[in-house]
């Protein structure tokens, strides 16, 4: 690598007799890592993550899997023409899912205990389960009292925890009004080992939940 690199520096003062490299390094950024995933800010001089983050290192800590452990099983996105702010205030909007998303969370949450609860920049979104088992593919990961702890991260990230999976929905903005919907799907050692995930019934749950949520963005973004 010495003399690679010696070579290298030989060239760059015969090529570029005049150039400070001093004057052209990359710019500095503020890198750090939350359960797994890393955060970049290129404000070097702005609050740490854990300030930056506030309750939502707790909130998301009372999920019963290890976070660290978790490994990307699926992922795939969806490009729509909508502002993603409009996508933001569509997920952490209360009456939302009692009257969008009736037919997709009935079965499995008590839709009568969503709260949005704002910390700082953040929202939490703490949902119970039904009293009562759900039939079909949920049934088998159904436990009375259990909580399923949802979130949106400032600005482009919301989790989702179940018993058999965390989801993520990162947006990506594509333009004024044009977003990237990107789902990436984890799951830990023990859910991997216990919970066959099966890829189809989990991309079409997602996509009538999702259809069920943009639809309403899109008419908004139209007006």
């Amino acid at each position: 690598m010495i003399a690679v690199n010696s070579v290298h520096d030989c060239k760059t003062a015969k090529w570029f007799p005049d150039l400070d490299k001093s004057e052209i390094q990359l710019l500095q950024a503020q890198v750090d890592t939350w359960n797994g995933f890393i955060f970049v800010n290129a404000d070097v001089s702005s609050e740490p993550l854990s300030d930056y983050l506030a309750e939502m290192t707790d909130f998301f800590g009372q999920y019963h899997q290890d976070w660290d452990s978790l490994r990307e099983i699926d992922r795939w996105s969806y490009d729509e023409p909508v502002n993603w702010k409009l996508i933001v205030e569509n997920y952490v909007e209360d009456f939302l899912f009692d009257i969008v998303h009736d037919s997709s969370f009935k079965e499995l949450y008590d839709l009568d205990s969503i709260q949005t609860l704002h910390t700082g920049r953040h929202i939490k979104i703490p949902i119970s389960y039904n009293s009562k088992s759900p039939k079909g593919f949920y049934e088998k990961f159904w436990e009375e009292g259990q909580v399923s702890y949802q979130g949106y991260i400032f600005p482009d990230m919301m989790i989702n925890t179940d018993s058999e999976n965390v989801s993520i929905f990162r947006l990506i903005p594509l333009g004024a009004e044009s977003t990237r919907v990107e789902v990436i799907i984890y799951q830990s050692p023990s859910q991997f080992a216990d919970v066959l995930y099966q890829r189809e019934v989990m991309r079409k749950e997602n996509d009538q939940f999702m259809e069920e949520a943009l639809h309403i963005s899109r008419k908004i973004q139209a007006n």
